[in-house]
């Protein structure tokens, strides 16, 4: 989606709900989705930047497969009003040249990511 954020337009793409049943935990499963999902979204040449919600205690596991912790970063989704909370930490990954330059700018105000596809 194309995301207007402190009057620059970026391409996001989203990453969420990586959910292993209990019985097939720790088998790597949970990897080879993320590594698999991390790179359908950096063979799209288009976009700038990719968000995640996580569980604090998850964030090494997503560090490992390209993601960074944006520290002050708040997210909200238009259609559900939905943030992320204390409960939650921010990740992303910055594609393109533009989002590496703008990073900071993303902890300097809400995201307000467009629709429910969030």
């Amino acid at each position: 989606a194309t995301v207007l954020h402190l009057g620059q337009s970026f391409k996001l793409a989203g990453l969420g709900d990586v959910i292993t049943k209990r019985e097939f935990r720790h088998n790597g499963y949970g990897g080879i989705i993320v590594e698999e999902a991390t790179a359908h979204i950096k063979f799209d040449r288009e976009a700038d930047a990719a968000v995640l919600l996580t569980e604090p205690n998850l964030e090494g596991f997503y560090r490992r497969r390209g993601w960074g912790y944006v520290p002050g970063l708040r997210v909200v989704t238009s259609e559900y009003g939905e943030r992320n909370t204390e409960r939650t930490i921010p990740m992303m990954m910055f594609l393109s040249e533009k989002a590496h330059a703008a990073r900071e700018i993303f902890s300097q105000e809400t995201l307000l990511l467009p629709g429910d596809e969030w």
